[in-house]
């Protein structure tokens, strides 16, 4: 590898370093931030869903930027909004104004969607190997991981000297994280011309093709599959549901010390990535259906011991236990959801099942909202109940 190709790999791994510890620096304590500026539960979750469904609705014609464009253009554009949203989130004071940022976010999360994975390992790669792309995307989780984890203690610290100069800090970061990657030369594009114009799908083609192909696979899929796909959609309502309520439910219980927030974020990253490397070690060895019905039972009793526990230590521990068993729990459901889809369906039908989950995190994001309106902790106890629902799902019998 010459000098000049070892600074450009350097720059690209540095900034993307970068820009995970700035995206993440205030997760620890976003939700109880947008709360203090008297926006209720339901609307804190209502923010979430217009994230999602209108990334959704946007991923098609954000995908048409990056192909045209570039895709580095495409997740820099990503890169700049989130840097603007975070300027003004000190600076609004109304749900509406929160609205008008979250759009933003969803512009963004749209944009970044696929183009940045597909530049990284474009830019990246030396050979066309499948080892060689693992290898690659190993490494994008241990920084964000270790990011992750960097930035969401450092966040609790930050936040109680001052959440704003956190925002502000992290809008830098990542406009220098923008400017860095212009001068860090973009994939070769394809120029399109009249006969590549006609060969590309049209996004109604592309939408026509994930319905057939998931309309077969649920229709010919045995009952054991289709279990597997219930116990997920339950799941994720559940996840999602209660996604933004373990900062204020753990803050109860301590006297609003938000560095505390850093301590549960630590505890909550640690545990799924040692939950993924556990399932990526140990696989080959275990029984997946039965550590299946543990992780269920584990997550079911941590949300419980974390509504109704006293003291904020064993709350932080038990939601990342929680978070842990459903990583666990996930990880061993898409390895045996992907073993049954048809190799012909596999992209159609994975698809399918991602616009499944977005559909159960808004359904999950709407009801727990109105739950937590009425009482924050009944929000956990009905998750718990989600959960043993699924249990109930995979009591299945599952074939191999």
């Amino acid at each position: 590898m010459n000098k000049n190709r070892t600074i450009e790999v350097f720059t690209v791994y540095a900034t993307y370093l970068l820009y995970v510890f700035a995206g993440n620096l205030l997760i620890s304590i976003r939700a109880v931030y947008l709360l203090s500026k008297g926006i209720t539960y339901f609307q804190l979750n209502s923010l979430d869903s217009f994230i999602l469904i209108c990334s959704f609705l946007l991923e098609i014609p954000t995908g048409v930027i990056g192909d045209r464009f570039g895709h580095k253009v495409s997740f820099q554009i990503a890169m700049l909004l989130k840097a603007v949203r975070f300027f003004f989130i000190p600076q609004v004071t109304s749900f509406y104004a929160l609205t008008a940022l979250a759009s933003l976010a969803a512009i963004g999360d749209a944009c970044w969607s696929g183009s940045f994975t597909a530049w990284y390992i474009g830019k990246l790669k030396v050979t066309d190997t499948s080892s060689e792309h693992i290898a690659l995307f190993s490494n994008m989780n241990i920084i964000s991981s270790i990011a992750g984890i960097a930035a969401g203690f450092c966040g609790g610290y930050i936040s109680e000297w001052s959440i704003p100069f956190g925002y502000y800090t992290a809008a830098t970061l990542i406009l220098v994280c923008t400017i860095v990657l212009c001068f860090i030369r973009d994939e070769k594009r394809k120029k399109h011309n009249l006969k590549d114009a006609s060969q590309e799908k049209s996004s109604t083609s592309n939408v026509t093709d994930i319905i057939t192909a998931s309309k077969n696979f649920f229709l010919y899929a045995d009952s054991a599959v289709l279990s597997i796909v219930v116990a997920m959609f339950l799941g994720y309502i559940a996840i999602s549901g209660i996604d933004n309520f373990w900062q204020p439910i753990i803050l109860q219980k301590t006297e609003n010390r938000l560095a505390v927030l850093g301590y549960a974020w630590v505890f909550i990253r640690i545990g799924t990535l040692l939950s993924a490397l556990a399932v990526k070690r140990s696989i080959v060895r275990m029984n997946v259906y039965l550590f299946r019905y543990l992780a269920v039972a584990v997550s079911i009793t941590a949300l419980i011991i974390t509504a109704v526990s006293q003291y904020w230590l064993i709350a932080a521990v038990a939601f990342a236990l929680h978070a842990t068993a459903w990583v666990f729990f996930s990880t061993l459901n898409d390895g045996v959801l992907y073993k049954h889809i048809p190799e012909n369906a596999k992209v159609t039908v994975l698809s399918a099942l991602s616009m499944l989950y977005s559909i159960a995190g808004v359904i999950g994001l709407t009801a727990f909202g109105i739950i937590a309106d009425y009482h924050l902790r009944w929000t956990f106890i009905a998750a718990a109940s989600v959960m043993t629902a699924v249990f109930f799902c995979i009591l299945i019998k599952q074939h191999e």
